[in-house]
């Protein structure tokens, strides 16, 4: 099935409602690499992505990675398959803290 510019401009506002809604926000990583990042409940911080470090791509495809960085942006845990972007939701806050390493 071929989608349309109107079909990605609808899962774009979709993803920025839903990533919005969970505290996210847009985040350069450098390199024209972006992230949705939240502050976690330490002093860490949540990224979600796609594979290819894009903000938007099918939330349904299993593309989605989550991850736990310093304020810094150093890896501090992630997880270890691509997930769908709902499931990357929930795990991005269970992924191990610095704290508890």
């Amino acid at each position: 099935m071929m989608t349309t510019d109107d079909d990605t401009d609808a899962t774009d506002a979709a993803i920025d409602r839903l990533m919005t809604s969970h505290g996210y926000e847009p985040r350069s990583t450098g390199h024209r690499a972006w992230t949705w990042s939240r502050q976690a409940d330490d002093d860490s911080v949540l990224w979600i992505c796609t594979y290819e470090d894009a903000l938007y791509g099918d939330p349904d495809e299993a593309d989605w990675c989550a991850s736990r960085r310093s304020q810094t942006g150093e890896m501090i845990a992630q997880c270890d398959r691509l997930v769908t972007l709902a499931d990357a939701l929930e795990l991005a806050p269970r992924l191990q803290s610095a704290a508890s390493k």
